[in-house]
């Protein structure tokens, strides 16, 4: 994707996505995983922390090629998880949800927030 996104000035947009449809059924990976570190970053010029509710999640955009996709982020000391699951995985809704609830209570649990009993002490 790199060596596509810098040929890209040379081979403009339809080149580009040219390119993109000749390469992509060719790779696959299991998927990807995105650390955006934590925001924001440390200036004096910085917003306040909004008390709205308001949180800044990374979704990466999961593909056929990587249908896997998971990013962590951390927004005023709050971190913020997101798995995706491109439909190539699983065309069973149901399922999926199951999978992504699971997954979300294993998060939970290894953190503290999910006691024995199924109930979360903190936001998921």
């Amino acid at each position: 994707m790199w060596k596509q996104a810098c040929l890209s000035r040379y081979l403009g947009e339809t080149g580009t996505a040219l390119v993109y449809r000749m390469t992509s059924g060719k790779h696959f990976y299991a998927g990807n995983c995105s650390n955006l570190g934590s925001w924001p970053l440390p200036h004096e010029n910085n917003p306040p922390n909004p008390d709205d509710g308001r949180y800044l999640v990374g979704a990466a955009p999961g593909t056929a090629n990587y249908p896997v996709s998971s990013s962590m982020i951390e927004w005023y000391g709050a971190i913020a998880l997101t798995l995706k699951l491109h439909p190539t995985i699983c065309r069973d809704q149901a399922m999926v949800q199951s999978l992504a609830d699971a997954w979300k209570n294993e998060v939970l649990r290894e953190t503290g927030q999910l006691t024995s009993a199924g109930a979360t002490r903190a936001q998921a």
